[in-house]
């Protein structure tokens, strides 16, 4: 999906009553994010999400709950994100393994908003028990499943766990080579590879993937790639 360009209208949403569903949901949240107008995406977002569980045939909180907290997460509201993200995960059903793949995105949300709040401990066990998940409901990996392996990257980065890391890290970076070289994801696991590689000493190549890093996320409009764009610099 391609963002809205930055001077686009806003996306109006309300009027759709009940056919919303969760691909209108998602498809409007990641167009407005991912365009970096989260603070005017909020008000519509949060009236979806809370009108949400009251349409006919509506699944409940736990489909919303995760887009809307991905969209504080890259505004830097972590605590406001891993509120939203607990929410979800403990109103899906524990007897229906086929929703993992909802359950599965709710820990890696919850762990990349923890990473961002700096509880690198309690965000590794959500990767941890993320990943499991994914491997049971998906045919091959995705964008999602590769969230996580970066989420727990940068984890176990943080918590000594170099060796560890610098193998998730590599798997993600693989991942976005072959799926789409040029995305704000291939450059998120640029920049975090190349954090692990200086940690073991593979200097040249650290500072090559910093390098790339930069150059992918160099006109992303999100506040926290233009934070990885000046950290790569240094």
């Amino acid at each position: 999906l391609d963002a809205a360009p930055a001077d686009a209208p806003p996306v109006q949403v309300q009027g759709a009553g009940l056919v919303l569903r969760e691909a209108v949901f998602n498809l409007v949240d990641n167009a407005i994010r991912y365009a970096g107008r989260g603070a005017e995406a909020l008000p519509e977002l949060t009236a979806v999400a809370n009108e949400y569980p009251k349409l006919e045939g509506a699944w409940s909180v736990f489909v919303p709950a995760p887009s809307l907290g991905e969209a504080h997460r890259l505004m830097g509201h972590y605590v406001v994100a891993i509120a939203l993200q607990r929410e979800s995960l403990k109103a899906i059903p524990a007897d229906q393994p086929a929703i993992n793949r909802h359950r599965s995105r709710g820990l890696t949300e919850l762990g990349l908003a923890l990473s961002g709040n700096g509880q690198f401990k309690e965000a590794l066990a959500a990767f941890d028990e993320a990943l499991p998940l994914y491997d049971e409901t998906l045919l091959s990996p995705t964008p999602y499943r590769t969230d996580a392996l970066i989420g727990r990257g940068r984890a176990r980065l943080a918590l000594g766990q170099t060796s560890t890391a610098l193998a998730d890290l590599e798997a993600a970076d693989k991942f976005w080579r072959d799926f789409d070289s040029g995305n704000r994801g291939a450059g998120e696991a640029a920049y975090w590879l190349g954090r692990a590689q200086l940690e073991t000493g593979r200097n040249s190549a650290g500072h090559e993937n910093l390098r790339r890093a930069a150059s992918i996320l160099r006109g992303s409009p999100l506040a926290t790639d233009r934070a990885l764009v000046a950290s790569a610099g240094n």
